[in-house]
């Protein structure tokens, strides 16, 4: 006879984990199946951080959320006793008028978070390694800073697990169907029952939902950990999100500068990126260059990764880094 759960949830990425811990926590006798190991490198919650925000430029509407968000964390690290969400502050950099600090401001006056505006000439006094256009203004948020992706998925099963959840990885979900009170679900080892199903299945979500007429368009959002490739110092052990300017779309995007010597080699090891900014873009196809809008003449003001020459130097400094 096939098993019996209360729930079946698909997919233990950070969705699914966090949900299968949820279900223990409250006596639900839940079952999670993920095709890879848990954690994974092919979704969208591997690598060393993720950031997160507090005074969300997005809405408004989205801080109660993050202050639950927040308060689960610190109860997952209670339960697990790792640490896992690290609160060091965030700076944004851009135009007033702009959606990022535009958004934050106003998402941190609504809701009475703590914040501090800095106008062009404290923002380059306070912070000069950045190059900024005289338009551009900054907001720091102290309650921003970063989770540890991989560590957070291990803690939530590992508690999940710990308060009687069943969840098993390598077991590829084949198929399911609702059937008279209860949901079936096939996967490549056993067929199981269940009064409810999850599907948290991430970039493969398009597959599990296929039956129900909706239509999922999935892409990719690549993320890179690196040092600049001088003035160490003035970074610090901090995330900074940056927005870009109106002729650049490489930096319209959010980019997160953390240091960290063994993912910083890492990624210059795999991916080859030059240790100037002019030779790396002189790499690209001209189309391509053309086609993204980049301006070779500010090319100076980018920061492109690089293994350092001497590291035992590069290490003394990162540790001088982490005491400040």
């Amino acid at each position: 006879m096939a098993a019996h759960f209360d729930v079946i949830v698909v997919g233990v990425g950070a969705m699914g984990a966090a949900a299968c811990w949820e279900f223990a926590k409250r006596g639900v006798r839940v079952l999670g199946l993920e095709q890879f190991d848990i954690p994974h490198n092919r979704g969208s919650s591997h690598g060393y951080s993720r950031m997160t925000r507090m005074a969300y430029c997005e809405h408004p509407d989205y801080v109660p959320l993050l202050r639950r968000s927040n308060s689960l964390w610190r109860e997952l690290e209670q339960e697990s006793g790792e640490s896992i969400l690290h609160l060091v502050g965030g700076l944004y950099m851009g135009p007033l008028s702009g959606d990022l600090v535009g958004g934050s401001q106003r998402s941190a006056q609504q809701h009475g978070l703590a914040h501090e505006l800095l106008d062009h000439r404290t923002l380059a006094q306070r912070h000069p390694q950045f190059v900024l256009p005289e338009d551009w203004v900054g907001l720091h948020e102290p309650q921003a800073g970063f989770l540890l992706p991989e560590l957070a998925i291990s803690s939530l099963v590992t508690c999940a697990l710990r308060r009687g959840a069943e969840i098993h990885g390598h077991e590829p979900v084949l198929s399911w169907k609702v059937e008279t009170g209860h949901v079936t679900v096939t996967t490549a080892r056993e067929t199981y029952h269940a009064e409810k199903l999850v599907l948290s299945g991430g970039a493969w979500s398009n597959r599990l939902v296929s039956n129900l007429g909706v239509n999922l368009v999935v892409t990719r959002q690549t993320l890179g950990w690196v040092w600049p490739k001088e003035g160490a110092l003035g970074f610090q052990e901090a995330i900074t999100p940056v927005k870009g300017t109106k002729n650049m779309k490489l930096v319209e995007e959010y980019a997160n500068f953390t240091i960290s010597p063994e993912y910083g080699e890492f990624m210059a090891r795999n991916t080859r990126y030059a240790p100037a900014s002019k030779a790396a873009v002189d790499r690209l196809e001209p189309a391509f260059v053309k086609d993204i809008g980049i301006d070779t003449s500010k090319l100076s003001r980018l920061v492109f990764k690089e293994i350092p020459p001497n590291k035992p130097r590069w290490e003394e400094i990162w540790n001088e880094v982490k005491a400040a």
